[in-house]
């Protein structure tokens, strides 16, 4: 579960995150984790294996676009994980979830407990999503007063010719709106 491997006992602040040249300060960036809160997608993307990569069957594998499940840990589970990771002085830390912002129901209550527990202070995190899972302003206060101050975004393909091609589905939404 946790993204923390240390055969060598070598001490934690001597680990940093890919992206360490972010933070100006190496004491505000190091030591760094990743951690998983779900697994698998919602989304039917022909081109994308992250389904069948996170299925939880042992058929034959076949087209990635018949995969299309998603698991969450629960946010007691979790807020615990990262009660851990900051006992362990872990300052940045990356959601590794394919889609963070799919579900409110899921990552509202766990961006509350994190604020609760004053993690959003003492962390740098950042995690990742498509673009039309950011919706309102009052979503990205949320999740920035959470610690999360960095979003990768995924933007979908703009063309209908191609996303019919991709199995995206109609694409109604202007992603320039959303930007």
């Amino acid at each position: 579960m946790l993204g923390i491997y240390c055969p060598t006992k070598k001490p934690l602040d001597l680990y940093r995150s890919h992206f360490w040249h972010a933070e100006y300060d190496h004491t505000k960036r190091t030591p760094f984790a990743a951690i998983y809160t779900s697994l698998g997608c919602t989304f039917r993307c022909d081109f994308c294996m992250i389904n069948v990569l996170n299925r939880n069957d042992d058929a034959p594998i076949g087209v990635a676009g018949n995969y299309s499940k998603m698991r969450f840990w629960s946010p007691d589970f979790i807020i615990n994980e990262f009660d851990k990771l900051v006992d362990m002085g872990v300052r940045t830390l990356r959601i590794s979830d394919e889609m963070f912002l799919l579900n409110k129901k899921y990552y509202v209550p766990l961006c509350e407990k994190i604020i609760e527990r004053g993690h959003g202070d003492k962390s740098s995190m950042w995690a990742y999503s498509r673009i039309d899972t950011v919706r309102d302003p009052k979503q990205l206060e949320l999740i920035r007063k959470a610690g999360i101050k960095w979003l990768a975004l995924g933007i979908e393909i703009g063309g209908k010719k191609y996303a019919w091609k991709l199995q995206k589905g109609n694409l109604k939404m202007s992603i320039f709106k959303m930007l």
